[in-house]
């Protein structure tokens, strides 16, 4: 299995911001990421955020 590049407390911070409002595009853009990458990790899913 592919390591992840990110852990969890990066994770974990990302989701607080994306859950505070943050736009995907601004969010992606700072924590140095593509929006479908955002996506294809399910970052999005599982009621983390709100629809886009």
């Amino acid at each position: 299995m592919k390591k992840s590049r990110f852990t969890d407390s990066q994770i974990i911070a990302i989701l607080k911001q994306a859950v505070a409002g943050t736009s995907v595009p601004e969010l992606c853009r700072g924590h140095g990421i593509s929006s479908a990458s955002f996506y294809k990790c399910g970052l999005n899913s599982a009621g983390w955020m709100r629809p886009s």
